[in-house]
């Protein structure tokens, strides 16, 4: 589910913290934060469950400085995805142990499932934890299954944490959480999460450079592309725009020569250099611009206007404008087959996907998908279509021809944008309403694990990412 900072950081140690529903998230002032992920164990633990109450970073003389629990499923001991125990807001400074309270565990047998006696005291776990101001820090945690039973009816937890294992820069994903002002870095092999970025200003759309290892974040509510070290997150001087632009969405050409801003405020599309970080020219596009596509020879842009209800499509080479596709009612994403030829619209006012010509735009079909279309994404490598909506938790498949459905894939929620790992041969889908990343085997159409992040993300973006 969702999960939003808010809970007082005065709460008493051990009552039990709970997720505060909000829309806003105030700016850290003078604090820091912490990240406790439990690690997934081997599955011959998978029969224990437990539910945690409460959670804590402690300093040397013993002050805690609580945390808020995680809300949600159980955490079951053998699962495949790596999930967020507990997080929150503490002061800057060295904290040298854990504390963490199960207020519920269960066991399963063959004959059935019972439910276990929980020790009073919280674990204490020895852990290094450096908060710095204005950064989060992230710390793993493994829960010792064969220590933690004191007997077969009785659970005292027993865990070791340890600092993230760093990724390759080859295997980075990141996931911009708006509304918690942050990014979301994990490991695309491993699906797990190894670095919180905290980035103010509303991050929105993303775009990676694996060759230069720069990654940027459009940031919606400071009119400016923020640029960040791919490998330790580290802000190197922004991109400035013009007052009043609110990028919302970034794209990268395949020669990495220009980053493209879709700017919503002001009905544009910039032109930036990434070498000098400056603004090399813009045009205009139109009204409420929020979503980008490069086709595959970095020649030509299409963006999705959604007031408009109209695709602008932009000649990247020579940076004009050179065609206006006229679509059904606002429209949210875009994607072009595998030889270029046709480009596939959804939108958030109309039940049909409409597929059109290039570059002719003509319409060439029109389908029935129903109302709810959030998302979409098509594979080159087999040009089937996946749409994902916001009112359904499922991920339909077409046949590109005749936009028949031919699957479909059962995810945790509505998904709000998807992307294709190469290498992985996975489809990494944005759940909304929920922090969580579903990635998704191709193959087979089963989910195989849940990146929990820090936020609902808005976009995904990967190193290897299939083009």
């Amino acid at each position: 589910m969702r999960r939003l900072f808010g809970a007082p950081v005065a709460m008493a140690f051990l009552v039990g913290c709970q997720a505060v529903t909000s829309t806003l998230r105030p700016p850290l002032a003078g604090e820091g934060e912490v990240y406790i992920y439990l690690q997934p164990l081997p599955k011959e633990n998978g029969r224990l469950s437990f539910v945690p109450e409460s959670a804590a970073v402690l300093l040397p003389d013993g002050s805690a400085a609580p945390l808020t629990v995680a809300s949600g499923d159980p955490f079951v001991v053998g699962s495949a995805s790596q999930r967020l125990l507990a997080w929150g807001r503490v002061n800057p400074g060295t904290y040298t142990r854990l504390a963490i309270k199960v207020k519920k565990a269960t066991l399963t047998r063959p004959e059935g499932t019972a439910e276990l006696l929980v020790a009073e005291e919280p674990a204490q776990v020895e852990a290094q934890v450096l908060v710095t101001h204005g950064k989060a820090t992230v710390l793993w945690l493994t829960l010792d299954a064969e220590r933690s039973f004191a007997s077969t009816a009785t659970f005292n937890p027993a865990f070791t944490a340890a600092p993230p294992s760093p990724s390759l820069p080859g295997l980075v994903g990141w996931a911009s959480g708006p509304d918690e002002e942050n990014v979301t870095v994990f490991d695309k092999h491993t699906r797990q999460v190894g670095q919180i970025i905290e980035i103010s200003g509303d991050p929105q759309g993303l775009a990676l450079d694996e060759v230069a290892l720069k990654g940027y974040v459009a940031l919606n509510g400071r009119d400016e592309v923020a640029v960040l070290d791919l490998l330790t997150g580290a802000a190197v001087s922004p991109i400035r725009l013009r007052p009043g632009d609110r990028p919302t969405d970034l794209g990268l050409t395949p020669d990495r020569l220009l980053l493209l801003s879709v700017n919503t405020g002001s009905s544009t599309v910039s032109f930036l250099d990434p070498v000098s970080q400056t603004e090399a020219s813009r045009v205009q596009v139109g009204y409420e611009p929020r979503y980008l596509l490069i086709d595959r020879s970095g020649k030509r842009a299409y963006v999705c206007n959604r007031v408009s209800s109209s695709i602008t499509v932009i000649d990247i080479v020579n940076r004009a404008v050179v065609g206006n596709i006229a679509t059904e009612a606002a429209p949210v994403a875009a994607q072009l087959n595998r030889d270029g030829t046709r480009i596939y619209v959804v939108h958030a006012g109309s039940p049909f996907l409409t597929v059109y010509n290039v570059p002719a735009y003509t319409l060439a079909t029109r389908a029935f998908v129903g109302l709810g279309a959030a998302s979409l994404k098509i594979d080159p490598l087999t040009d089937l279509v996946y749409l994902g909506r916001s009112n359904t938790d499922q991920i339909d498949v077409y046949e590109p021809t005749t936009v028949l459905a031919v699957g479909s894939v059962e995810v945790p929620g509505g998904v709000s944008y998807m992307t294709i790992d190469d290498v992985e041969n996975t489809l990494l889908a944005a759940v909304t309403g929920r922090s969580e990343v579903a990635v998704v085997d191709l193959t087979s159409r089963r989910v195989l694990a849940i990146v929990d992040g820090a936020g609902e993300p808005f976009r995904i973006a990967l190193t290897g990412a299939r083009r």
